[in-house]
């Protein structure tokens, strides 16, 4: 999964990160979110309420709310700081390409990090 491999890929530059898929864990976001903190969301549809719930929490608490989500009105993408949007495949086909741009997003977004990283 993108976010999996993205979390992997910031962890082998030291910073730390997480990926999250249960629900308890992202629950907990919540209880652990500060103003230092960057939450970085990778979501299709971004219409799940448990997630948006624990994600408006924690930019209450100051954090910084990115996503990289699809094209659309929904409430994540209302209540984020900043957006990258990707292409939303149609309905009626798999979720594929809307995958792949996740990957695609993910991996320039780590090369951006990767970057300042560097200059210090």
């Amino acid at each position: 999964m993108a976010m999996t491999d993205f979390n992997r890929k910031l962890k082998l530059i030291n910073i730390w990160s997480n990926d999250y898929f249960e629900q308890y864990s992202i629950d907990r976001i919540k209880d652990i979110a500060t103003q230092k903190d960057v939450i970085i969301v990778f979501s299709l549809g971004g219409s799940n309420k448990d997630v948006n719930h624990s994600i408006l929490q924690a930019k209450e608490q100051g954090a910084t709310v990115l996503t990289i989500t699809t094209l659309g009105n929904h409430l994540l993408s209302k209540i984020s700081d900043h957006m990258i949007f990707v292409y939303d495949a149609p309905k009626k086909r798999e979720k594929l390409r809307s995958r792949l741009m996740f990957n695609l997003v993910g991996n320039l977004l780590f090369e951006v990090i990767l970057a300042k990283q560097q200059q210090g």
